[in-house]
């Protein structure tokens, strides 16, 4: 505390107190710092990974104004974390992928797999036995990237398709329309009233959506148990009275959030 004390003393008497100095203007900049800053504005990261999927004319913009945007990852709900390429990659656009990459991208296993790179694909494997077996964003697999390379990956995918254990799917047990029925609503979480979330059904699936934001499909893990796609840790139990859902809670190993049903 005494040493700051001292730098301030000394800042004011160089910066005011000896006559004729005349300490200069802070530096002004043209952009505003964001909530979060030096953190990267989370609406941009936001963007740049939605563009990524489709989009090679907007990842350019917004990576040529702030490159750092080429290794930036977005959270699109419980830990399912996604960076621009490795959007690029699940959907195969190349053009996109090597745009990044070019720009300080990291690509991974899943990058090789979608462009081809068989040795690649090869020496990660040998390198790291079962590392076929994990998924990507979205619980996207292996194979599933190989998929969207195209032509230029079918090498790839023979390859795994050879191995069998490269295209792993996440249980997601059949609903009837009548079963699913029973969660639909808006939540409110018990320990924050300004938080409300809806679990909606959509294309004869369950989601759950928060504000705005992307709904996330959830995968029906059997006795009213479902997990959303790309954190099969996470898990929404259903607390089920008189055949309607009353409320759920969501736990993440020892954490858990509990949400009233409202409406």
């Amino acid at each position: 505390m005494d040493d700051l004390l001292s730098r301030r003393r000394f800042l004011i008497v160089t910066g005011a107190g000896v006559a004729g100095f005349r300490a200069p203007a802070p530096a002004r900049s043209a952009v505003q710092a964001v909530a979060g800053f030096p953190r990267q504005a989370p609406s941009l990261v936001q963007r740049l990974v939605q563009v990524s999927h489709f989009d090679p004319d907007a990842v350019r913009e917004l990576v040529t104004d702030r490159p750092a945007l080429a290794t930036a990852s977005w959270d699109w709900g419980f830990g399912d974390w996604e960076t621009g390429l490795d959007a690029a990659s699940h959907v195969g656009r190349r053009e996109i992928a090597e745009f990044l990459m070019a720009h300080g991208a990291r690509p991974t296993i899943f990058t090789f797999a979608m462009f081809g790179n068989l040795d690649a694909v090869r020496a990660m494997i040998a390198g790291q036995p079962g590392v076929q077996r994990r998924t990507g964003p979205h619980g996207l697999s292996l194979v599933h990237h190989a998929r969207a390379g195209g032509d230029d990956a079918a090498a790839v995918l023979a390859y795994l398709e050879e191995r069998g254990d490269a295209d792993p799917r996440a249980v997601d047990l059949p609903l009837a329309a009548g079963d699913r029925a029973v969660y639909p609503g808006r939540y409110r979480l018990t320990s924050d009233a300004a938080v409300e979330f809806a679990v909606i059904e959509r294309r004869e699936r369950l989601a759950f959506q928060f504000a705005e934001e992307a709904a996330r499909n959830l995968l029906h893990q059997g006795d009213h148990a479902f997990h959303p796609v790309g954190a099969p840790a996470v898990r929404f139990l259903f607390d089920i009275r008189d055949e309607t859902s009353i409320g759920v809670t969501i736990r993440d190993g020892s954490q858990s959030l509990t949400a009233t049903r409202i409406a």
